[in-house]
């Protein structure tokens, strides 16, 4: 759950990391929990029409397995993957913004969709790399064969997803801070 949070306190490393300070575990710690609720319901928002659809897919296949006397149902449809990946890298795009919003700006989801949102098109196309980039490169990771590749090559394909997030994560952060007013970083308590 807490993992949910740390969505929140990944902006605030590289906002400190932009000013030169330093983020100690502890406050980590402490931010991941402060951010949890509001990222839930972000994630919350944006899984129930995929999960819709989900459910509805398993539904209809489980109906066309019983009216043809199958015992279960057969795999999901081709056409299932292609919509599921369309789905998330048209997320990945739409909340380019969103998520620094509310880690920056903003506690309330609604209004951190608001500013994301306007700050995608009013930035449009000089943001483009930092809303398009990200998402394709997740998708070619997500569409690679796994079996055709080594354990090791896995390993190496996992490292360079997981670097190459973080360094997205980053760059959109900076283009947030530069061009978005009323940045605030969340000061541990004892400061």
């Amino acid at each position: 759950m807490r993992a949910t949070g740390w969505l929140g306190t990944q902006r605030i490393w590289c906002l400190r990391i932009f000013r030169g300070e330093k983020l100690s575990a502890g406050e980590a710690w402490h931010l991941s929990w402060s951010y949890l609720a509001r990222f839930l319901v972000l994630g919350l928002i944006v899984e129930a029409p995929i999960t819709a659809l989900i459910i509805a897919v398993i539904v209809g296949e489980a109906r066309t397995a019983a009216a043809t006397g199958a015992v279960t149902p057969s795999q999901l449809p081709s056409w299932t993957i292609g919509v599921f990946l369309a789905y998330w890298f048209a997320m990945d795009v739409v909340l380019t913004f969103v998520t620094p919003a509310l880690a920056y700006t903003t506690r309330r989801v609604r209004d951190a969709i608001a500013i994301g949102w306007s700050m995608l098109r009013s930035t449009w196309p000089r943001c483009a790399i930092y809303a398009l980039l990200p998402p394709l490169t997740l998708t070619a990771f997500a569409t690679y064969n796994p079996s055709a590749v080594s354990p090791l090559g896995v390993l190496v394909i996992s490292v360079m997803s997981t670097l190459l997030g973080l360094l997205a994560k980053g760059a959109i952060a900076s283009f947030y801070i530069d061009h978005r007013p009323g940045v605030f970083d969340p000061r541990p308590m004892n400061q």
